[in-house]
């Protein structure tokens, strides 16, 4: 069995897919990608700011597109409850209508494809996640040890296991052993994502797979390093995979025309590469500040960069609420 692992990914009207990247979709028995974005219900519930909202209808549209009864969708990541429980549970109601499996919830944190390979998916703190994720998705803050339960129970089952995470800082390229999570490395297969840059790619551990597709223009605009993603074609049979590199490309400077293409991977791109050269003093700064060492220390620099995170919510929030009026 061959199974597709994309990276962060909504599929969106907006988003053109090459031949290439179609045939990489056909080639696959299962599909597997993490939606990170705030699904809609579509109705006066909805939180008008929203930064990447999901359409549910479009959503199934592009899966049945494409063979629904071949993607499983992985929710553990830190923007899927940013229309609240009520915009989780309405995607959830409607992957649950049309047969579409998904995994990474509080109730659900791994799932077992065809009694061959179960993968594991959460999400942790410092993708400053809001903690209040916890009460829904599989969540780690700082204590492993729900995850570590989690990794336990896995490794009894005679499946192959693949850790599928959503952890490290958006638009970083450090990798970070923060969490000592106790699987057996020469077991499994670890495929993360949300740092939507590629890093740390290794053997059977690639720490972050960058950027399969987000609706988010201005990181495509000004970080060309997110352009990039791999894409990972495991096979189940020899427990093997290959590397493929996808990117995003336009016409218009990443306005309203996006274009994800597919290319074998030879070597991480120059753009990745260069990643800090875009950044701001500021930036720079918040990066060595909020560093992350796998000590006691760091369940406060994951406090404060919650505590951090929720002002900056809440700014957003009232300055778009002052625009709307």
């Amino acid at each position: 069995m061959k199974i597709l692992f994309l990276s962060d990914f909504v599929p969106d009207p907006k988003l053109i897919l090459n031949r290439s990247f179609i045939a990489l979709l056909n080639d696959a028995d299962k599909i597997v990608f993490n939606l990170e974005g705030s699904p809609l219900t579509g109705s006066d519930l909805d939180n008008r700011s929203q930064i990447m909202p999901i359409n549910c209808d479009e959503l199934i549209a592009f899966l049945e597109a494409f063979g629904k009864e071949r993607f499983v969708i992985a929710l553990a990541n830190n923007h899927i409850l940013d229309n609240g429980s009520v915009g989780l549970e309405f995607l959830i109601q409607q992957l649950k209508e049309y047969n579409v499996p998904f995994f990474g919830t509080k109730e659900k944190p791994f799932i077992i494809i065809e009694e061959e390979v179960v993968i594991l998916n959460f999400v942790t703190a410092e993708t400053v996640a809001k903690y209040a994720g916890k009460d829904h998705l599989n969540y780690l803050f700082y204590n492993t040890k729900q995850i570590r339960e989690q990794i336990i129970e896995i490794e009894q089952l005679p499946n192959k296991p693949i850790l599928y995470p959503h952890w490290g800082r958006d638009m970083d390229t450090t990798v970070f052993k923060t969490y000592n999570l106790g699987f057996d490395k020469n077991r499994w297969f670890v495929f993360g994502h949300h740092p939507h840059v590629i890093s740390g790619v290794g053997d059977r551990v690639i720490y972050s797979m960058g950027n399969t597709f987000i609706p988010h223009p201005y990181y495509y605009k000004n970080y060309p390093s997110v352009r990039y993603g791999l894409a990972i074609m495991y096979d189940s049979d020899t427990e093997t995979y290959s590397k493929l590199l996808t990117k995003v490309i336009t016409s218009d400077n990443y306005v309203k025309n996006f274009e994800l293409t597919c290319e074998d991977f030879e070597k991480i791109p120059t753009e990745v590469l260069d990643n800090e050269k875009h950044f701001s003093s500021l930036k720079r700064v918040f990066l060595n500040l909020f560093a992350f060492d796998g000590t006691l220390i760091d369940f406060f620099r994951l406090s404060a960069l919650q505590m951090i995170s929720g002002a900056f919510r809440l700014k957003i929030k009232y300055m778009k609420k002052k625009g709307y009026e």
